[in-house]
């Protein structure tokens, strides 16, 4: 992930020996991050956590959840992937990324270890994230999965609750060509009489979840069966809703909420966010906390507004960009007079749908190539989207692309930047 120069000598170094550990690649397995926490004396144990898992909405998710700790007074720590803008963005405490300092001194005590194991990125920044966050002296940490859910770095923690947002295609090279092998995977976090609370509903991914928990003597709780959604309103500025709560051996209520979050999608995020902070037996948590936590809740890069007519959004994947032309069609389209679209993805990325997806959105649309080793070509994707007859600007680089579109943009027309989170890392 590209960072920009920093006066702190001893920091960049930090953070070129942490991506630099990007070249032992992608290595799913729990061994090494179980000896690297070994090593710091578990710090991963040091503090309650919910575990967070899905194809899309995980980090929206997380966000919910972390805010609505925090407004029910509780330090709060939140560990999410990738980052957008700065390294610290992963590694939170009441909505405050961790330090540079903090990052130098935890890579070089941490740096021997890791060295000797050979981890990879995201298990060393992982065992960050705990170490930091025990000396936080967190009261509870949310923690989001980096990919599926059995193998990942992070499923070394035994939560208060476990989440699976949702299933999709995505990373079938390493989690499976379908969506029940994925939720196989993604299922793996579920832990012996631990809840999961889901927000899926395909009965074939739930099937998956209900054997798995049923081995583990657990619970699926599924969203759509202990919720009503009443009254949802969507607009470019978020949604508001209604939700009566059907717990077993609870008298049902109604709580009024609303998120800046954008997208209808995210009214089911914030319901499964809700049910989690609800159903965790360690920390009471109000209607008041969910309601003012939901409410001031934000995730950079997701539906993010730049200024009045732009707006980021990470959509990286096929389900994604699905949930980016629904908002589009029924919320930015009868807002707006054109939509203008910059997007760039990876070329492991299914971007041959996202373009069958996409296609006819924006009134034009403008391809960068991500800076990224795998990156997809912005020729080859400006040939895809010509064939499917959509007018196409090919750029040179993500500021010639944001130049161009504000050059012919007019007060009411409307910039989307898209697709993947190596584009959006460049925008501002």
């Amino acid at each position: 992930m590209p960072h920009q120069p920093n006066m702190n000598h001893a920091f960049d170094d930090s953070l070129k020996y942490l991506y630099d550990l990007q070249f032992f690649g992608m290595k799913l397995g729990l061994e090494n991050i179980r000896r690297l926490c070994a090593s710091l004396d578990h710090p991963q144990n040091a503090f309650p956590t919910i575990h967070v898992a899905g194809t899309n909405g995980k980090g929206s998710t997380c966000a919910m959840l972390a805010s609505i700790f925090q407004k029910a007074g509780y330090q709060t720590g939140l560990y999410t992937s990738p980052h957008i803008h700065h390294f610290s963005e992963r590694i939170r405490v009441n909505g405050t990324g961790i330090s540079e300092d903090a990052i130098v001194r935890l890579t070089q005590s941490m740096r021997p270890e890791i060295d000797r194991l050979q981890c990879t990125f995201f298990e060393a920044t992982t065992a960050m994230a705990f170490q930091y966050f025990r000396e936080q002296r967190v009261d509870i940490a949310v923690i989001e999965t980096g990919l599926g859910g059995r193998l990942d770095a992070t499923n070394v923690i035994t939560p208060e609750i476990s989440v699976i947002t949702g299933i999709g295609l995505d990373h079938t090279e390493h989690l499976g060509r379908d969506k029940t092998k994925i939720a196989a995977e993604k299922g793996g976090i579920i832990k012996y009489k631990v809840p999961l609370v889901t927000g899926e509903t395909d009965p074939d991914c739930l099937e998956v979840f209900h054997r798995i928990a049923g081995e583990l003597r657990t619970d699926v709780i599924r969203a759509d069966r202990v919720t009503d959604i009443l009254n949802p309103h969507s607009t470019i500025y978020g949604s508001s809703f209604d939700v009566i709560l059907k717990l077993p051996d609870i008298e049902p209520r109604l709580i009024q909420l609303m998120t800046p979050m954008i997208g209808e999608y995210q009214i089911h995020n914030a319901v499964t966010a809700m049910l989690a902070a609800l159903l965790q037996k360690r920390l009471p948590v109000s209607d008041d906390a969910v309601r003012e936590g939901l409410r001031e809740a934000v995730f950079k890069g997701r539906m993010e507004w730049l200024s009045p007519n732009i707006i980021t959004d990470a959509a990286h994947n096929p389900a994604a960009l699905e949930a980016l032309k629904q908002t589009i069609n029924r919320l930015f389209r009868p807002a707006f007079k054109k939509i203008y679209l910059i997007i760039g993805m990876l070329s492991d990325k299914d971007y041959k749908l996202g373009v069958e997806i996409l296609s006819g959105v924006a009134d034009q649309f403008f391809t960068v190539t991500p800076d990224n080793p795998r990156a997809l070509k912005s020729t080859i994707l400006a040939q895809q989207l010509k064939q499917k007859k959509n007018a196409v600007t090919d750029c040179d680089s993500v500021e010639t692309a944001v130049k161009k579109a504000k050059k012919i943009m007019k007060p009411d027309d409307l910039l989307i930047i898209t697709g993947s989170h190596y584009v959006l890392s460049e925008v501002k």
